[in-house]
């Protein structure tokens, strides 16, 4: 099966910033049948702000729950490269399929040059394939195309997660990959056209919220519908608005306890829970059919 929509997982939370276990069988439940595979540990799931022990009960009971009915990977990135080596080595033996490391963040990297070296030395210590995480905002540099193109040269390195929103450099990335380079879309306002250009898919946080549209998109451009395409991009472009009403994954979380799936709980010092931006993203979803789960209406959950 083709890997197109990549479900950056979020974390459920219960009082004491604990995993809410029922809420993530419920959430992966649901998804399991819409989308293609799950990402553990992302921006979306919080890998950045949670305990040790939550991520690590995380990666346990999801792999647990999806039971081999999909790929999992596992986000492994930290400020430093040897605490991202040391997460691959705690978690090789988790079920995952691969795992996905972005560049170094709060010190950073100073040039393109420590960008290749943190990366290559994560690639020599994994055991799985490895996906590159192209996220600027939080890293403090992009991957240039030169060394992503210098990268994919590496067994392990199997693609790239490109969430900088510059659609000059994700085509970049698709030349610089080569054959068998994997380019996923981080940034689904964009997927038709990366799709068009020769885009694997997409790892966007709407998986979890509206995956049936992602999954609409795609194959209205599989099927060369460009009208269909240009259509259901406009709505994927309306749904995700909700991820701009506060923090994205704030708004995230809102959006799902709107679904009734999971509580809105973020990991400190993210902004919490407010009713008023809740009713504003509850909204949001009405306006694009989203508030309907299946065959049931979905009840707000508060906790």
């Amino acid at each position: 099966m083709s890997i197109r929509i990549v479900c950056p997982l979020p974390t459920p939370l219960r009082d004491g910033e604990e995993l809410d276990v029922p809420a993530l069988r419920r959430l992966i439940e649901r998804l399991v049948p819409q989308v293609d595979a799950f990402f553990l540990l992302g921006s979306s799931g919080e890998s950045a702000t949670l305990r040790d022990r939550v991520r690590a009960a995380l990666v346990e009971r999801a792999c647990e729950i999806i039971a081999g009915r999909r790929p999992v990977w596992i986000g492994i990135g930290e400020a430093g490269t040897e605490r991202a080596i040391d997460n691959a080595r705690r978690f090789a033996g988790s079920g995952a399929d691969a795992f996905v490391v972005c560049g170094p963040y709060y010190f950073g990297a100073a040039a393109q040059s420590d960008l290749v070296i943190h990366h290559r030395r994560i690639a020599d210590a994994v055991t799985k394939p490895l996906y590159l995480y192209n996220i600027p905002q939080l890293t403090g540099l992009a991957l240039s195309p030169e060394s992503v193109a210098a990268l994919a040269e590496h067994v392990n390195v199997v693609g790239i997660k490109d969430s900088s929103g510059d659609f000059i450099a994700f085509q970049a990335y698709l030349a610089a990959g080569g054959d068998g380079f994997a380019a996923y879309q981080g940034r689904e306002d964009l997927l038709a056209a990366s799709m068009w250009l020769g885009g694997s898919g997409v790892v966007s946080a709407l998986a979890s919220v509206g995956p049936q549209l992602l999954r609409a998109l795609i194959e209205a451009v599989l099927a060369d519908d460009h009208e269909a395409a240009a259509r259901l991009q406009r709505d994927v472009v309306r749904a995700s608005r909700v991820f701009f009403v506060t923090h994205p994954v704030a708004g995230l979380k809102m959006a799902l306890a709107a679904q009734g799936l999971m509580g809105p709980l973020t990991a400190a010092p993210m902004q919490g829970y407010d009713r008023r931006t809740a009713s504003r993203i509850r909204a949001l979803l009405a306006e694009s059919g989203l508030l309907t789960i299946g065959e049931a209406t979905a009840r707000p959950v508060v906790s």
